[in-house]
């Protein structure tokens, strides 16, 4: 009886074509996809910025890298040199050469060179973490960029998949329709 029934709603159907809310309904799940297109490429768009922003930073990241290096490799020379002027003004002060107030300038400007290593130390640690956080934020855009391109795609295939349907209720081949509604009935 259900058969039935299914089968003679199928048949009116099919001798009056879809409804105009049913074509109405297709053609706004169309738009729908068109306006989730525009979203999903605006997305994109967005995610490419972004991946090409942080890729910017990503090279900048390397020359701050270089020069606090080369500023640490500086640092410690002016120690080095430093650590020896003080050895020998020790020396030269306990042989009575030289006056003790000399000492005290060689061992500030000792002190002075050993912080200077410790703060260029600290200037390259902050640079490889900054170059750190750029190529984390390189890998993230990259990833946006893959999910927006997929959001892209995954859209065009519902738009497809709606124009197919609104395609298709608009082409209802009404004789063919209402050949095979009535075999339906008669099975039933």
């Amino acid at each position: 009886a259900a058969a039935l029934a299914r089968a003679r709603a199928q048949l009116r159907q099919a001798k009056t074509g879809p409804s105009p809310e049913e074509i109405s309904a297709a053609e706004a799940r169309v738009r729908q996809a068109d306006e989730t297109i525009e979203g999903a490429r605006a997305t994109l768009e967005r995610a490419r910025i972004g991946a090409s922003q942080a890729d910017s930073a990503l090279r900048d990241s390397a020359n701050p890298i270089e020069r606090s290096k080369a500023n640490l490799d500086q640092a410690w020379s002016r120690r080095e040199l430093a650590e020896k002027t003080l050895t020998r003004t020790r020396r030269l002060v306990s042989e009575g050469a030289i006056a003790a107030a000399r000492l005290d300038d060689a061992q500030a400007a000792f002190d002075i060179a050993v912080a200077s290593v410790a703060d260029a130390k600290s200037a390259v640690d902050s640079a490889e973490n900054a170059s750190r956080v750029a190529r984390l934020a390189t890998q993230d855009a990259i990833v946006a960029v893959t999910a927006a391109e997929s959001g892209v795609r995954a859209a065009r295939a519902v738009r497809e998949a709606a124009a197919a349907e609104l395609s298709n209720l608009r082409a209802l081949p009404r004789a063919e329709g209402v050949s095979v509604a009535q075999s339906s009935v008669s099975e039933a």
